[in-house]
């Protein structure tokens, strides 16, 4: 059609006006995704874990034994472990590393990563205890490396936890008073997990993502990697854009519901990363149109939530290169935020 469409305010309702300008919405709670996984945490929680036979096995040590059933006692609620947890910092991470170094079986791993992906959720400032452990130790010590180790297994949620938790844990800042050498690290582990994210994507014929479990590991990873400012620098820097685009371009050929989810988790990596000046010139100077193709799902789209984030993206662009002229052509009118 050639009506032109308006495209004004950040179409969240009351929520957008509640957000700080240039912050994501998803902060770092894996609670937007599209839950694509048959495995949930809720799932992994429920498992009965014989934590005597792994301390007996050596595997953990008694002290560490009280440490995990102190958490699982409150598994119920989150907010108190993460209050458990920062009593203990530095054992508490060494419990868990030793958990996903030392552990080989899914259902173990799977109840470790759920137990520490829902403690992070309700207090980012658990994932410090990790950085700090990393500091204190002069860089001896990095309790990252099991996690890291751990996206190479097959079990879908494993990689999917391991991606979001690696995410969470590196994306912050540094604290400034970081040795330079520490920062290094956390940088470099930044990067892998960004070029492994990107990898895995491209992996996968964007035709056949949608039914991809390893697609959709690899954008869960991705939505917590781009809830921050480092984290979104890193994602450019591996080319992110790419499989991203091209998974738009795919969810235009079909209309089912696991391409309708794969492609608001799509969206909603963009409307992220548009918050970086940096992607958002990439993003308007895109070779497959990519204006134009969020112009066409904004118009073409059944889902309320698909037109709102497309719409959003588009805001943030706004103003970037040649974007307002690019969006009407394309049949959105620009107009001035209220």
């Amino acid at each position: 059609s050639g009506a032109l469409l308006a495209l004004s305010t950040a179409p969240w309702s009351s929520a957008a006006s509640e957000m700080p300008e240039g912050q994501p919405l998803i902060y770092r709670s894996t609670a937007s995704f599209v839950k694509t996984a048959t495995k949930t945490n809720e799932d992994a929680l429920a498992v009965d874990v014989s934590w005597n036979t792994i301390a007996s096995a050596g595997i953990i040590t008694s002290d560490q034994m009280a440490l995990i059933y102190s958490l699982a006692e409150k598994k119920e609620n989150p907010s108190l472990q993460s209050g458990i947890f920062k009593e203990d910092g530095a054992a508490y991470v060494s419990l868990f590393t030793a958990i996903f170094e030392g552990i080989n079986k899914d259902d173990v791993i799977g109840y470790a990563l759920a137990m520490l992906d829902e403690i992070t959720d309700s207090d980012s400032r658990v994932a410090s205890f990790f950085t700090k452990v990393i500091a204190d130790s002069k860089g001896a010590i990095d309790p990252l490396k099991p996690l890291y180790k751990l996206l190479s297994r097959s079990t879908p949620f494993i990689v999917e936890k391991a991606s979001v938790l690696m995410a969470k844990l590196v994306g912050d800042v540094p604290p400034m008073e970081c040795p330079p050498a520490i920062v290094t690290i956390l940088n470099d582990h930044l990067s892998k997990l960004a070029q492994w994210v990107v990898t895995a994507m491209k992996e996968v014929h964007p035709s056949e993502a949608a039914e991809s479990e390893k697609t959709s590991a690899a954008m869960c990873g991705l939505q917590s990697l781009v809830s921050t400012s480092r984290g979104r620098a890193a994602a450019l820097q591996a080319d992110a854009l790419l499989p991203l685009e091209a998974l738009v371009t795919a969810s235009s050929v079909s209309h089912s519901s696991s391409t309708v989810q794969l492609l608001y988790q799509t969206l909603f990596a963009l409307w992220s990363l548009s918050y970086s000046k940096e992607a958002a010139a990439e993003m308007t100077h895109s070779k497959v149109g990519l204006i134009a193709k969020l112009v066409e799902i904004i118009k073409g789209s059944q889902k309320e939530k698909v037109i709102r984030v497309a719409l959003s993206t588009l805001r943030n662009l706004q103003g970037v290169g040649k974007s307002n002229d690019m969006m009407v052509v394309n049949g959105l009118m620009p107009t001035p935020c209220r």
